[in-house]
């Protein structure tokens, strides 16, 4: 069962056991694979082992939780989000990035 919880939760949950927060809208489906309505929000630094990738289970050690907002495309509303989940992170010394999917640049040959 996925992980959920609604924004005005932030403050409230305790983020340490998180790798991913993903932004979900009204016809999120709550999966990963599913581009409807959900936007990869937040990722964490992994602590990922050689191990874990030469057997490739650490797609099994991911934590997705899906922060349920109004609309995520509502960029006003997004920014209040992230201004909320900014602070809720840093007081629980978590690391990691916004946005991550837009932050990777790929260049086809």
């Amino acid at each position: 069962m996925p992980l959920r919880i609604q924004h005005h939760d932030i403050e409230q949950t305790n983020l340490r056991t998180v790798s991913e927060i993903w932004l979900a809208g009204p016809a999120c489906t709550f999966s990963a694979e599913s581009e409807l309505d959900t936007l990869c929000f937040w990722r964490g630094r992994p602590a990922v082992s050689h191990d874990m990738l030469s057997e490739g289970t650490h797609e099994q050690n991911l934590q997705r939780l899906w922060l349920v907002i109004p609309d995520v495309a509502d960029n006003s509303a997004v920014a209040a989000v992230e201004a909320r989940l900014r602070t809720a992170l840093e007081k629980q010394y978590m690391e990691g990035e916004f946005y991550p999917a837009q932050q990777k640049t790929t260049t086809e040959l």
